[in-house]
Formats: C-alpha cells, structure tokens, sequence
C-alpha cells in the first residue's frame, strides 16, 4: 500500500496540507558530535517504531483511505481507517517523537538519562556509547527495560568492542530461554 503518493494533478497533496508539528528531532550534527565523544559506541534501532503508537479515535477520521474489493460483479469501495501512525504521513515524526518524549519524561528523577537519550536519539535509531564496558552495558539494559515499558523494542544492536556485544547476546539469549516458546514460532534474530 502506498501511503504518500506524488499528485496526479497539480496542486498539493493532502500530506502538504497537514500540520506536521515543530522539529523535536536533534540535528544530525549534533548527535554525531555526541556519538564522537564516546570511547565504545552502542547503536541500535527501535522496531516498528510508527506501528507501536495508537492513534486517539477522534483522530483517526483524519486517517481514512479508500480500498477497493474487487467482486465478481462490480468493484466495492470500503473506507477504513488507520489506528496506528502511518509511516510516510508528514506529521508521524512529531507525533514520534512527542511520544518518546511523554515516556521518557516519566523517568524525570533520572534527568541525565533522558537528556541522554533525547540527545541521542534519531526518529528511530539510537546512536550512543560509554567510556567503559561496564557502562555501556548498564546503558543497555536501562534503555531496553525503560523503552520496552511502553512497548518500543529495541533491536539490531551494535558495537566495536566484541565484550560488550557478547554481554548484550548473553542477555538475550537467557531472557529468551527463560520465556516461554510457543510451537512454531520463530524469534527474528535482531543482533
């Protein structure tokens, strides 16, 4: 499905009409600077980031789309609408990161971490690191727990420093044997 299609005809599209909300996204400068600064880097990737928020049912009239059924007799329009934000919509990256922010604020009595991640977070990566092994792990588990509290899965984990990658597995893998597996069911392998 195509969300945002170049016009057909001149004049704008609906996307170039809709509010699209201030900037709440660091520049891109910035948060390499940031990056820079630390001696191990740690970058990951929160997945599905727009389909992880719900849109309030008295906005979600101004996400209607026409689908076509195509019948035996004659072709039906059905209008549906979306629930969740739609990725490519000009206003999604501030309704992101509002989203982010609400949630991080709720960890106010850890103003450094929220500065942090708000200072190191792009839409939807995660660009960041410590001085030390240790502390880049404690980063780890902090933004993966606090994140996955409001249903943002952290995923695609990196770093040089093949210590720190092998703790982070290591995590994994006992959090995931620790759950339960269903049958049939395969785990996406997000390293």
């Amino acid at each position: 499905m195509i969300h945002h299609r170049e016009p057909t005809r001149k004049g704008p599209s609906l996307n170039d009409c809709l509010h699209v909300g201030p900037s709440l996204t660091q520049l891109l400068f910035d948060i390499l600077l940031h990056f820079r600064c630390n001696r191990i880097a740690l970058i990951s990737d929160i997945e599905k980031v727009f389909l992880n928020i719900e849109v309030d049912e008295r906005g979600r009239d101004c996400l209607r789309f026409l689908w076509v059924v195509l019948q035996k007799e004659e072709p039906m329009i059905v209008v549906s609408r979306f629930c969740r934000v739609v990725f490519g919509v000009s206003s999604s990256p501030f309704l992101l990161s509002a989203t982010l922010r609400h949630h991080l604020q709720t960890y106010i009595q850890d103003q450094e971490f929220v500065n942090k991640v708000l200072e190191e977070l792009y839409v939807d990566d995660f660009n960041s690191g410590e001085d030390s092994v240790k502390e880049g792990f404690k980063l780890y588990r902090k933004i993966k727990t606090r994140l996955e509290e409001a249903s943002f899965r952290l995923r695609k984990w990196s770093s040089k420093r093949a210590e720190l990658m092998k703790m982070i597995r290591d995590d994994r893998v006992g959090k995931e044997a620790a759950r339960p597996q269903e049958e049939n069911v395969k785990e996406d392998d997000d390293t």
